[in-house]
């Protein structure tokens, strides 16, 4: 794998995504001056036709015109993107191209629009000899916004399939293997731990499971929620939450105990 960074030929700065401690979901990104590789790394990723931020394997995704970074998603046609030339391209919609504001000013808007010969659509794309890597998946916590001392788990450690998911106090990384999870190619979340997914039905606990591509199977992350083809999220019971407690599938409100964010590490 290759990683490169994205040079406008328009006024030369790179597509970058913010620093900030926690990415939220829909970062713009944005056009900045050279700083700190970490920040303005890209690399493409064939499996699901993406092109990502190194940092933490978000996409570059669409929307409305604006570009912004958000974890993959399975059959999101914004997160369709490629290298063509001097062009980024919509894989979707190959008249769509990536282009910067046409000022020179760090910060400029990156956004999107059908192709017209502008040179805010050119890039040069700027491989960073040395970083050549095989692919590593990136792994995060899942931590709950609504008692943040917790995260998801896989309870006792446990491989096989049926065993409880749960919250319980974040571990250090060395110990956390049952508390860290991976996107696989298809955007649907899995243990590091076994590498399984999370099944759960209406109103039922959450599990671990072999991936059978049942909807109540195919969570991912949208806005501060795990949700899942069924349209469900995962939530705590609004009672007293303690180490142990259960996480349930339950018709998505936007309410505290159903809201979540993602730690990678």
């Amino acid at each position: 794998m290759s990683y490169y960074i994205i040079r406008s030929r328009l006024n030369n700065l790179r597509i970058d995504v913010p620093s900030k401690q926690h990415l939220e979901t829909g970062t713009p990104a944005t056009a900045w001056l050279a700083k700190t590789w970490s920040d303005q790394l890209w690399y493409d990723h064939p499996d699901t036709g993406t092109i990502r931020w190194k940092k933490t394997d978000h996409c570059l995704d669409l929307e409305d015109d604006i570009v912004v970074v958000n974890p993959y998603c399975h059959g999101n046609t914004g997160q369709l993107w490629r290298r063509d030339g001097l062009l980024i391209r919509q894989g979707s919609n190959p008249s769509q191209v990536i282009r910067i504001e046409e000022n020179f000013i760090p910060g400029a808007k990156v956004t999107a629009g059908r192709e017209s010969g502008s040179v805010s659509e050119q890039f040069d794309f700027l491989r960073v000899p040395g970083l050549d890597e095989p692919y590593e998946r990136r792994t995060f916590y899942v931590v709950s916004e609504y008692n943040s001392r917790m995260v998801l788990d896989v309870r006792r450690e446990r491989a096989t399939a049926g065993t409880d998911v749960i919250v319980w106090p974040k571990k250090s990384r060395s110990q956390s293997k049952n508390q860290l999870w991976y996107f696989d190619t298809r955007g649907v979340i899995r243990s590091a731990l076994n590498d399984l997914v999370i099944e759960a039905q209406y109103g039922s606990s959450a599990k671990m499971a072999t991936h059978e591509r049942h909807a109540c199977q195919e969570w991912t992350f949208v806005e501060q929620g795990l949700i899942s083809k069924t349209g469900e999220c995962l939530e705590l019971s609004e009672d007293d939450v303690q180490d142990g407690s259960p996480v349930y599938s339950a018709k998505f409100y936007d309410n505290p105990n159903q809201r979540w964010r993602l730690e990678f590490v």
